[in-house]
């Protein structure tokens, strides 16, 4: 089979779906913005520059970029502070992306694989073509994170800003794309049940999505998770990793971090940029550092040197940090509204606890403070969770859900 997917940018689960493809002989090409094949920038100056739109083990000669839209998007963020200008440009950097992708198609194509908000073109041509249409959601069906939001601003009124008064206006046109989107893929691949129930809540017909959970990272030895974390004569450390923001549920964390005064007993180090106002982190922080963001192989380590991960996540399809940080050994604080909270184990390999509850968070922190053994103990469970379901677990049923419509 020749299979073609697109996707803007080369992220974990998009590169796996190459991966997948490539080890079946099926792709045929990945059309995308800006990335570009490791053997391209072996021995490069900008190697490090780039390590973040870089594809492993894809040769170079599968890999087609579509410059212009990303490069404009780019520039746009280093002068819009408000973000409302760079999003329209988004928006039409998407557009015009598909349609790119849509000019590109041809008979010697028999599926295209994409993803939401950027293939409506594509699959209108696709079917066109009598081409097979495959459509990979990962994220939660977007009105009720909306909603959600909008209630959260509500109840944390200095959290209203221009952007997403402006997203919200535009809101109801995207929404109607990527419904088309939907109703033009012959097969739905998402990552959680969760994010497939989100859908069924609205109407949508879900008879045709097909769940397959992201991998998690190849696990660390045995003798490396039981020496990860850190002693209990030591304040406890926690990691948070990817954007500190209202959907994730920092504000919350932030609540609890004062109740606690968690400040006197743990650390918190974030590890990603902050979408949070500057007012709501005012009051008894200390303790919290914020370290920007990090390569992925320094993050994987700090997943190892912390004693568990918080991610108290209000809407999540999936949460990619969940199942990076148990392969390190990491035990993991998160909510059902994550996709990936069906790898936890409350109390063995980490505690699920309510979302949107600060003292929630608290009184598992305090739980974690006075029980510093049992926490040492969740290691190897974590390690063991990981162990499987790996990538390479995905690729396989991956291709097991697409193989009655590409056979």
């Amino acid at each position: 089979m020749n299979v073609v997917i697109s996707h803007p940018a080369a992220p974990p689960f998009t590169q796996a779906v190459l991966h997948a493809l490539h080890e079946s002989r099926q792709l045929k090409r990945f059309y995308t913005s800006l990335a570009f094949s490791a053997e391209q920038l072996k021995n490069k100056p900008w190697q490090q520059m780039l390590r973040n739109r870089t594809i492993s083990g894809i040769p170079a000669c599968y890999i087609r970029n579509f410059y212009l839209a990303e490069c404009c998007r780019l520039a746009s963020g280093k002068i819009d502070r408000s973000g409302v200008w760079t999003d329209r440009v988004w928006e039409w950097s998407e557009h015009w992306f598909d349609r790119q992708v849509a000019n590109a198609l041809n008979s010697e194509v028999d599926a295209c694989y994409s993803y939401e908000h950027i293939c409506e073109s594509t699959f209108q041509r696709a079917k066109e073509l009598g081409i097979r249409t495959f459509y990979d959601v990962p994220a939660p069906e977007t009105t009720q994170i909306r909603n959600l939001m909008a209630q959260e601003i509500s109840n944390f009124p200095e959290m209203d800003n221009l952007w997403f008064q402006k997203t919200s206006e535009r809101e109801p046109k995207r929404l109607a794309r990527r419904k088309r989107e939907w109703e033009l893929a012959d097969t739905i691949i998402c990552a959680s049940p969760f994010t497939r129930d989100t859908f069924a809540a609205v109407g949508y017909d879900t008879s045709k999505v097909k769940i397959v959970p992201y991998g998690a990272p190849e696990p660390i030895s045995q003798e490396s998770c039981r020496t990860g974390g850190t002693s209990e004569t030591n304040k406890l450390n926690l990691i948070w990793a990817g954007t500190f923001s209202l959907r994730k549920g920092a504000h919350y964390l932030l609540e609890a971090w004062r109740q606690s005064d968690a400040g006197k007993f743990a650390e918190l180090h974030v590890y990603g940029s902050s979408e949070l106002p500057t007012t709501l982190a005012d009051g008894n922080t200390a303790g919290i550092s914020f370290k920007g963001a990090i390569s992925r192989d320094t993050l994987m380590s700090r997943y190892e040197q912390a004693d568990a991960l918080i991610f108290p996540t209000l809407y999540d399809g999936f949460g990619m940090v969940v199942t990076e940080a148990l392969s390190r050994g990491c035990p993991v604080i998160t909510t059902h509204k994550a996709g990936a909270s069906s790898f936890i184990r409350s109390g063995e390999n980490g505690f699920i606890i309510d979302h949107a509850n600060a003292t929630a968070i608290s009184e598992c922190l305090e739980h974690c403070r006075t029980n510093r053994t049992e926490l040492k103990t969740m290691r190897e469970a974590a390690r063991h969770s990981a162990a499987r379901w790996q990538w390479s677990d995905y690729r396989k049923a991956l291709l097991e859900k697409i193989k009655p419509v590409t056979s």
